[in-house]
């Protein structure tokens, strides 16, 4: 309700705002029913303010200490050690120390009994005890439901288990040496605390798709030499090789000479020298399925991989750039208007009778009952209830709902100017309402753009910027398009300030 009382100001306009004089500068939750905006609520009287405000706070925060259980103190306080740099760092410290461990342990192969062995297992306790020990942290940061739904936990769990009861008990566990060996994955839970490798990872995963494509294409062309080369070389045939006697036996022998092991002088040869004869068959089915295979299909899967690693990379460097040029410029990054995640489904339409049909799809979904007028609680109520697939809060990994107040409102329908006498907003009036958001969510980018704009794009972006500000100057606004001297008119002219500026 905090925003009822002051006016919202997008935060690049905090240094226009100093002239309120003593002002209340209110933050409200990302999530929440202000969807994270700054507003000002300006008094003279700010001290008495201020200092009633710090004492309801402290009552409050102590009533809600008092009413919390001691399980939910302990788990807010191991949420937020947990979750410190300088425990990650620690953890993957020790995960470190024992993969070296494991790959000292395989190196040596102490004897069962000597000093060596007791080293290891030695620190195989300590590095189990510490293990854990944070397991059993992470099960109490993230009790109850979100336990569930962690599989990195649960197959933490299970290592950390079979590392346990192999130090308790050996022999109940048979061939303790395999189950042992499963500690050294250990290693693979650093993927999910450095950036670089979660980068590596979320690659492979992301490529999986057009990779098992390809995959699959390689599949069906060694199927196709394979049964070729049971009748070719197979015993019915009139070299009788082993290597191609069975199809499951051509398909590992086209698999050897993929990996280029010693196929040209171990099978091709071989089977080319027991017919006693030159001949060219063999030459020809060997030298186009390596070529094929090894040149082509294999390299097009590394091609895939690849691609995926450099356009996740690349859009990681630049959301740290923009990071970056946000914090130099002073540029906000949380949205100016609660409607962002619906504007940036809109921005996609193709042409203006597209955009129509879109902005009367959305009030239909409004207006469910069909009454033509769309009241603010309707808004309100409609806004938030709108779906948005694959858009989620940054860092939260909700999905994106709209929080639409009385205030946002007033700004809306540029202050109940595009409603009737009962405050209800009709179709022509939502769509011309929703243009003017478009009209001032593309200002928004252009500015961000401008900001992070390296030097080449640079005068494309102020050529747009300028061109916007010229439209706007005009008083076209978002109307519609019209002749020369309007927004076409202008529109026209930005050929020619391109072309200068390139």
């Amino acid at each position: 309700g905090v925003g009822s009382l002051g006016r919202s100001v997008p935060k690049d306009m905090e240094i226009e705002s100093q002239d309120l004089g003593n002002c209340f500068e209110i933050l409200t939750v990302t999530g929440g029913f202000n969807a994270g905006r700054t507003y000002f609520l300006s008094d003279d009287d700010a001290e008495t303010w201020i200092h009633d405000i710090v004492k309801q706070r402290m009552i409050a925060k102590r009533k809600i200490y008092q009413r919390r259980s001691i399980f939910l103190r302990l788990q807010r306080l191991l949420q937020k050690t947990y979750r410190h740099s300088f425990t990650e760092a620690l953890f993957a410290v020790f995960i470190l120390l024992n993969f070296f461990a494991n790959i000292m342990e395989a190196e040596l192969l102490p004897l069962k009994g000597s000093s060596e062995d007791e080293i290891f297992r030695v620190l195989e306790l300590i590095f189990t005890s510490i293990f854990a020990f944070e397991l059993v942290w992470q099960a109490i940061t993230l009790w109850f439901w979100q336990l569930f739904r962690a599989p990195i936990f649960w197959a933490d769990a299970a290592v950390v288990s079979v590392s346990i009861a192999a130090a308790v008990r050996e022999d109940l566990l048979g061939d303790v040496a395999t189950l042992r060996a499963i500690r050294i994955v250990r290693i693979l839970r650093l993927f999910n605390r450095l950036e670089s490798l979660k980068v590596i990872t979320f690659s492979l995963l992301s490529s999986l798709p057009r990779v098992l494509v390809s995959v699959t294409v390689m599949i069906f062309v060694s199927s196709i030499y394979a049964v070729f080369g049971v009748n070719l070389f197979g015993e019915g045939s009139q070299y009788k090789s082993p290597y191609f006697k069975y199809y499951s036996s051509a398909m590992f022998t086209l698999f050897q000479t993929c990996t280029s092991d010693s196929w040209a002088s171990g099978i091709a040869r071989e089977i080319s020298d027991n017919y006693h004869q030159p001949s060219s068959d063999v030459s020809i089915f060997f030298v186009t399925y390596y070529v094929l295979m090894v040149w082509v299909l294999t390299q097009m899967v590394v091609a895939v991989i690849l691609d995926q690693f450099m356009s996740m990379s690349h859009q990681e460097s630049l959301k740290e750039e923009q990071r970056a040029c946000y914090t130099k410029h002073g540029i906000s990054e949380d949205s100016n208007t609660p409607l962002e995640p619906l504007l940036e489904k809109l921005v996609h339409f193709e042409h203006p009778e597209d955009l129509d049909e879109k902005l009367a799809q959305v009030y239909a979904a409004l207006d469910p009952d069909d009454t033509g007028r769309l009241m603010p609680r309707d808004l309100m109520i409609g806004f938030k209830n709108l779906p948005f697939r694959g858009l989620q809060e940054p860092g939260e990994g909700r999905v994106r709902k709209i929080h639409f107040s009385h205030e946002d409102f007033h700004q809306f329908s540029k202050g109940h100017t595009l409603c009737d006498d009962g405050m209800g907003m009709s179709l022509e009036h939502f769509k011309l309402a929703m243009r003017r958001e478009l009209w001032s969510y593309l200002q928004r980018k252009m500015q961000t753009s401008l900001a992070t704009a390296d030097s080449q794009s640079m005068p494309v972006v102020f050529a747009l910027k300028m061109l916007i500000n010229d439209v706007n100057q005009s008083g076209a606004g978002v109307g519609p398009v019209g002749p020369e001297g309007t927004v076409g008119g202008r529109l026209d002219r930005m050929e020619d300030i391109l072309g200068e500026v390139l």
